[in-house]
């Protein structure tokens, strides 16, 4: 049994959970009363979820697993992106696009795995290092554009890279430490 949730994602009336090891499915027809219609054990400890129509990423101790809701409303796995392929254990998710970021904060980096070709291949590395040549632990992230704008968690910062066709360059720092005091 999970401690707890450590992500939630809904679209329509199928909301997902995911905590400790494992991936709930609910209907939320009726919102009072959800019905749980599936339980998935993950291979590895739960750390983020995303859900874009019918396909969910669950971003887990050994790497991203990727379901798909088929139309009897089961959950199908489709493929796994080991932690080896991607370098590393993966924590926050952004899907943009055809893209979908990972956080790495054991790493210190960032990755970009394309969703377009089914391959799921990183594409692009980013090491977690600010303007200063500190390096930090991400802890979430934001794709615009030819930006990637990066939480930093107790540093109390967003870190700004320029993207290019294999990695980023830090190019800001917004230090907000003064708002969390």
């Amino acid at each position: 049994k999970p401690s707890g949730f450590v992500a939630l994602e809904g679209e329509g009336v199928n909301l997902y959970a995911v905590g400790q090891d494992q991936l709930y499915h609910f209907d939320t027809t009726l919102p009072a009363d959800p019905i749980l219609l599936n339980t998935v054990q993950l291979p590895g400890s739960a750390r983020d979820l995303v859900v874009d129509g019918n396909t969910l990423y669950v971003s887990d101790s050994r790497g991203i697993q990727i379901y798909r809701l088929t139309e009897q409303r089961k959950l199908r796995l489709l493929t796994t992106v080991s932690s080896l392929s991607l370098g590393g254990t993966t924590n926050t998710l952004y899907r943009s696009g055809n893209s979908l970021w990972a956080a790495m904060s054991n790493s210190r980096r960032l990755v970009e795995v394309e969703l377009m070709t089914g391959d799921y291949n990183v594409v692009r590395s980013v090491k977690a290092t600010s303007t200063a040549g500190k390096r930090f632990k991400p802890r979430d992230v934001l794709h615009f554009g030819d930006l990637l704008f990066v939480a930093t968690g107790n540093n109390a910062t967003v870190e700004l890279f320029a993207l290019n066709s294999t990695g980023g360059t830090p190019v800001a720092s917004l230090n907000l430490a003064y708002l969390v005091r």
